[in-house]
C-alpha cells in the first residue's frame, strides 16, 4: 500500500502486516482510523490509527471461510460491512471490528467488489439500502440497512418526542430487557423483524404510565441483525438489536 501527501505526485510505500501479499480494500472509519481488507490464505482486517505506523488485526477468526476480503463499507449508523471472496459473503460488525457476523452468501456470486449505501429519494430515512456489486455473474444485489416496507403510511415522529427507549445490544442470553417509558397509557404492538424485513416475532403489550419492563425472548433467534419495531398508534418507533450467541 502507498499513501500521497501532495495530491498524487509522488507515493510512499506503508509498512503492511507481516503475512500479507494483496491489499484490496481501504476506508477511514472516523477520524485517524483506517481499515484495510487483505488477501493472506484467510481473509484479514487490519486496522490503523497512525497513518499506517503500526497495523492491528481485528476479527480474527471470523474470516476463515474466505480468502480475501474484496470491499469495505463504513455505514451511516455506525456499523462496518465486509463483502468477501470465494463465497460471496457479507459480514457486518458493530463493535468497531472487533466481532463479525455473517449477513448470508449472496447466490450464484463469488465475490462482493463493491458495497455502497444509498437511499432513495423521496423515501423516509429508514429506507437506506445496501447494494453490493458482485462477480462472475455481474450481479447487483440489494439488502436492507433499515427496515422498510412496514406501515408507510405511519408517522416516524422527532426523537425528541418519542418515548424512551431502552435496551442492550448485542444480546447474548435467551432474553431482552426493554425498557420503555411513555407519558400515558396506551397499547402497543412490538413486531421483530430479521436482516431481510421478514416478521420472525409479535407480540402485544399494554403499557401503563410511566416505565415499563418488557422481557423479550430470543432464544429462538440465530446471530444476526434484527430490529424491534414499536408501533403504537401514530407513533411508530424503530431500534436495531444484534443477536450474538
Amino acid at each position: 500500500m502507498h499513501y500521497s501527501s501532495d495530491n498524487g505526485f509522488n507515493w510512499n510505500i506503508i509498512t503492511r502486516p507481516p503475512g500479507v501479499s494483496d491489499v484490496y480494500t481501504i476506508i477511514e472509519v472516523g477520524a485517524d482510523t483506517i481499515f484495510m481488507g487483505t488477501n493472506a490464505d484467510i481473509g484479514r482486517l487490519f486496522m490503523t490509527t497512525d497513518q499506517g505506523d503500526n497495523w492491528i488485526e481485528k476479527g480474527d477468526g471470523y474470516f476463515n471461510s474466505t480468502t480475501a476480503i474484496r470491499s469495505l463499507l463504513y455505514a451511516s449508523d455506525g456499523a462496518i460491512y465486509a463483502g468477501t471472496s470465494p463465497n460471496a459473503e457479507v459480514f457486518v460488525s458493530v463493535d468497531g471490528g472487533d466481532t463479525w457476523i455473517s449477513t448470508g452468501v449472496l447466490s450464484g456470486a463469488n465475490t462482493v467488489y463493491k458495497l455502497i449505501e444509498a437511499t432513495k429519494a423521496g423515501v423516509r430515512q429508514d429506507s437506506t439500502f445496501l447494494f453490493a456489486a458482485t462477480g462472475p455473474n455481474g450481479d447487483v444485489f440489494r439488502g436492507l440497512l433499515f427496515v422498510i416496507g412496514i406501515d408507510e403510511e405511519k408517522n416516524i415522529i422527532d426523537n425528541s418526542m418519542i418515548p424512551q427507549v431502552l435496551y442492550k445490544t448485542p444480546v447474548r442470553g435467551d432474553f431482552m430487557l426493554l425498557n420503555i417509558s411513555v407519558n400515558n397509557q396506551q397499547s402497543a404492538k412490538l413486531k421483530i423483524l430479521n436482516a431481510t424485513g421478514t416478521i420472525v416475532g409479535q407480540s402485544n403489550h399494554r403499557l401503563k404510565q410511566g416505565n415499563n419492563s418488557l422481557k423479550i425472548a430470543m432464544n429462538g433467534f440465530s446471530q444476526g441483525i434484527y430490529f424491534l419495531c414499536l408501533d403504537m398508534g401514530n407513533q411508530y418507533i424503530i431500534r436495531k438489536v444484534v443477536r450474538l450467541r
